[in-house]
């Protein structure tokens, strides 16, 4: 990674980096740290989806090892994320608030990754649900995906107004939620780039 210096974004995960012990942790997140041409880099992990109360356990230390990346991260002028996985509103319970306000407190920016699932979370309803349960408790809704091909990003979060650059005549479900104003607030530059958006539907 450090040999090529047109990478500059990585992704720790390995299946789920919640399986990674909190030296290997810190191990990764210093040596990322430490090279020149890495500017942002996440840990990815379905913990705080499926077992938040890791993170409230005085015991536990990953959640320190995460911490203490994110700390040095900041002071080197690196970005360091968590990104997790949340597929329906039904699964952030007060156990994931109060971790997340642990997280928020910490510094720790947390972004989440949605898979459009068919029957579960694929309307206009359910997601906005989702987008505004998350945002309220400082999960950052960045990405949708369906199947292996994913669907939407977060853009420019400085940009004012919602762009959209839409190569599928079929994106009708994801643009009427934006233009609805669902999501107002929430998303700002929003590129929808798979022609595969309703084949769930």
């Amino acid at each position: 990674m450090e040999s090529c210096p047109t990478l500059h974004d990585i992704v720790v995960s390995g299946g789920d980096s919640y399986y990674l012990q909190p030296e290997h942790i810190l191990m990764i997140g210093e040596r990322l740290i430490s090279m020149d041409n890495i500017k942002r880099f996440r840990f990815a992990s379905k913990g705080l989806a499926v077992s938040p109360n890791r993170i409230l356990d005085k015991n536990d230390q990953w959640v320190d090892a995460i911490i203490r990346v994110s700390e040095k991260a900041r002071k080197m002028g690196k970005a360091m994320a968590l990104h997790t996985h949340f597929n329906h509103p039904n699964e952030v319970s007060w156990i994931t608030e109060v971790a997340s306000q642990k997280l928020l407190e910490a510094g720790v920016t947390v972004r989440n990754q949605t898979v459009l699932l068919r029957g579960v979370n694929d309307d206009v309803a359910t997601m906005s649900q989702l987008v505004r349960t998350l945002a309220d408790i400082n999960v950052l809704p960045v990405s949708l995906f369906s199947a292996e091909t994913k669907l939407l990003s977060l853009g420019d979060s400085r940009s004012d107004s919602a762009s959209y650059s839409i190569t599928s005549t079929n994106a009708t479900w994801w643009s009427e939620l934006s233009i609805s104003g669902r999501l107002s607030g929430l998303f700002w530059n929003l590129r929808l780039t798979s022609v595969a958006l309703l084949q769930v539907l």
